[in-house]
């Protein structure tokens, strides 16, 4: 073999090392760059907040230790035996809290009272009537997560419609929907009082 065959041998190895290794260089850069994109979205999608939301019966005596917290209203001067309860719960099952959070509850009865048990410390509560008796706006400076935030729902018990004489039964019927919106994230409850056809 000459030794130009022999130089152009080694010029090849050379070339085609040279090759692999930027190809490796680019590959380890893309695949880099890969993860840390996908890093971004895990964390943005564990910081997003998440809700699950319920509807139980019951409040001041159920829920005593939240109710204790309400931060709308001094309960010691409230005289609750004069309602009937139930109580939506909100809670962020994500790790983000929640922040400028408007509750908009829809029920199928105008409520008497609304009482506010928010999640974080020192929450701004404000209540604003919606566009019509039965529309509530409910805001809250944020909710954090995993600490509930609760909306205790009060009837007077001289003015509950017939359809809602068996309370422990029908209080279901009480919200159609509630919607929360936040800087961040948003998701509705339908309770059964929703009729599609609205």
């Amino acid at each position: 073999m000459s030794e130009q065959e022999k130089d152009w041998k080694v010029k090849a190895k050379r070339f085609v090392l040279g090759l692999v290794v930027f190809l490796l260089f680019i590959w380890a850069i893309s695949t880099a760059n890969k993860a840390k994109g996908l890093a971004q979205e895990n964390e943005q999608h564990i910081n997003t907040p998440d809700y699950q939301m319920s509807f139980v019966l019951g409040g001041p005596e159920r829920l005593a230790d939240a109710f204790d917290s309400i931060d709308n209203a001094d309960t010691e001067k409230l005289n609750t035996d004069k309602f009937v309860w139930a109580t939506f719960i909100i809670k962020n099952t994500s790790s983000g809290t929640a922040t400028d959070v408007d509750i908009t509850m829809n029920n199928t009865v105008p409520a008497d009272k609304i009482l506010v048990t928010a999640s974080g410390w020192d929450n701004e509560v404000t209540i604003e009537a919606g566009e019509n008796p039965t529309n509530s706006i409910v805001s809250v400076e944020e909710i954090t997560p995993e600490e509930p935030t609760y909306l205790f729902i009060g009837l007077n018990k001289n003015e509950i419609p017939d359809n809602l004489t068996e309370w422990n039964e029908n209080y279901t019927e009480l919200i159609s929907s509630v919607k929360i919106e936040a800087d961040d994230s948003s998701a509705t409850y339908y309770g059964k009082g929703y009729n599609k056809s609205l």
